[in-house]
């Protein structure tokens, strides 16, 4: 619908503290992941379903839609998310995966924002305050700014937090 990929300043910035901080990463969609594959991490990449590659080696100086990190704790994830939001300007970066990943995007790539360009050029809805999004993890915090938001009951407890209501788990059709 829409293209807005992270720079190649930024994705070189993002590559930089991935290895800095001894981490792995996926690009995109893609099903490989790169980094420093400790025991935590192999376990985690046979979890999300990667092919771990204990290296680096990838096309760097390109432009990218996504790139999801992790190896470390939850606890750890939370102040590296900080850490990252201060290093690389104009990005969207939030938990995601229960608080063990870190999922980064452009900042104009997000959630919140991607519902307020459908709902306008598509649906010719101008009034963001009637649309609602349901969702479950942090990837979908950036829609409580724009629109009303509901939590499931099964979401992460920071976007029970931010949520206007909150809904019933995904198990008892939280969605409908």
């Amino acid at each position: 619908v829409k293209e807005i990929r992270m720079s190649v300043r930024q994705v070189l910035l993002i590559i930089d503290f991935v290895k800095k901080n001894k981490m792995c990463m996926k690009i995109e969609d893609q099903r490989i992941a790169y980094g420093a594959f400790s025991l935590l991490n192999k376990k985690l990449s046979k979890i999300f379903k990667f092919e771990p590659k204990s290296n680096y080696n990838f096309e760097y100086h390109k432009e990218y839609y996504k790139i999801v990190i992790w190896g470390k704790t939850k606890g750890k994830i939370n102040k590296l998310l900080e850490e990252l939001k201060k290093f690389v300007p104009e990005i969207s970066a939030v938990t995601s995966s229960s608080g063990w990943t870190i999922e980064i995007t452009h900042e104009d790539a997000t959630k919140g924002k991607g519902n307020i360009y459908v709902a306008k050029e598509f649906l010719k809805i101008d009034d963001p305050k009637a649309l609602v999004h349901i969702g479950d993890t942090m990837n979908d915090s950036t829609t409580a700014e724009h629109m009303k938001l509901i939590a499931m009951k099964n979401s992460v407890s920071e976007l029970k937090k931010i949520a206007h209501y909150e809904g019933p788990s995904y198990k008892d059709a939280g969605v409908a």
